[in-house]
């Protein structure tokens, strides 16, 4: 079973911050797209390689008449806290997480496109650590309890035969805090992006313990999550959504594109890294070039989910309180499949 304790975890003020910087413009439920075409985005973590899909995203909303309202955090919790009480409208985050929030308080959210369909998550360890069974009683350091690097990891770990109860968990951050956090020696291993992984991999201190997604085949890592209250106003959810995908699909045909963007968020990976992550994510059809809702992957991700004992399956909501596909089926009504 798929449980694991943590540490103590560090007092953040994320919501109230989000709060205080995401006040509520017009009612997104309200109206039509010509009435409001703003979106408030809580990102999570400091962006990186494998986020150039997501800032393509903001320049195709913005094209598409919106105005952007971005806000970041280092925690996925705050972002689903920040969706659920109205201070912003979408986030790009972990199933799992937003399902929970769904089956412990009827949170009032959904997902309604997949970004990521694929993992590029590495377990990231100190150089004594040479296999994962060496883990046992180590401090790993993850974002938090069910966000979608700390699902990916243990599901990867769970899915090679290793007791995930055994090490430590402390919630840290994003992945650039995790990495810092490794290179310090507060913990032994944590769980990054790609990019990350390889970039702390190159200065010889550390060395990839695992690829996650060997392990765990087709599965989705992120989607864009929304609270009902903006999916009410379906002309805007389906510009977003629209947005997303097209995103998506340049990503997975631009390879130049990509990599040119990048430059302006991820500022300190090597070119020779860019060129063969952007590969790599090529190679795992990393990019929801379809919006990534096909029955085969998210059922696939559920019953995955439930063998780990993320979920129990007599409890898990159905995923008609979950899932909202309606956007991505009227996008591939109009322009077919990638």
């Amino acid at each position: 079973m798929m449980k694991a304790r943590f540490l103590a975890i560090p007092a953040v003020a994320a919501l109230s911050l989000v709060m205080a910087g995401c006040a509520p413009t017009a009612d997104p439920g309200s109206g039509d797209a010509s009435e409001d075409l703003t979106i408030r985005i809580i990102g999570i973590g400091t962006p990186d390689f494998s986020a150039v899909d997501v800032a393509k995203w903001q320049e195709n909303l913005k094209e598409a008449g919106f105005t952007v309202d971005f806000k970041n955090v280092e925690e996925e919790d705050a972002a689903l806290r920040a969706v659920v009480a109205g201070a912003a409208d979408v986030y790009i985050g972990s199933l799992s997480s937003m399902i929970t929030a769904v089956e412990n308080t009827q949170a009032p959210v959904e997902a309604i496109a997949v970004n990521a369909q694929a993992t590029d998550y590495v377990v990231l360890a100190q150089n004594d650590i040479k296999t994962i069974d060496d883990l046992e009683g180590k401090t790993i350091g993850v974002n938090t309890p069910g966000s979608a690097g700390d699902t990916i990891m243990k599901l990867a770990l769970d899915a090679e035969g290793f007791d995930i109860e055994s090490p430590e968990y402390v919630v840290i951050g994003g992945t650039s805090a995790r990495v810092a956090a490794l290179q310090a020696g507060q913990i032994q291993a944590t769980v990054a992006h790609l990019v990350s992984a390889e970039a702390a991999i190159e200065t010889g201190q550390f060395h990839a313990l695992m690829y996650c997604g060997p392990a765990l085949g087709p599965y989705v890592q992120t989607a864009l999550i929304a609270s009902k209250e903006f999916t009410a106003n379906t002309e805007a959810a389906q510009k977003a959504v629209d947005a997303l995908i097209e995103a998506e699909r340049w990503s997975a045909s631009d390879k130049d594109g990509y990599i040119e963007l990048s430059q302006s968020v991820d500022t300190e990976s090597s070119d020779a890294l860019r060129d063969s992550a952007y590969d790599g994510f090529i190679d795992i059809d990393f990019f929801g070039v379809d919006g990534g809702l096909s029955d085969e992957l998210i059922d696939s991700w559920i019953e995955t989910s439930i063998a780990a004992g993320d979920f129990d399956a007599a409890t898990m909501p159905d995923k008609s309180e979950w899932l909202n596909s309606a956007f991505v089926e009227d996008y591939l009504e109009r322009n077919g499949t990638f």
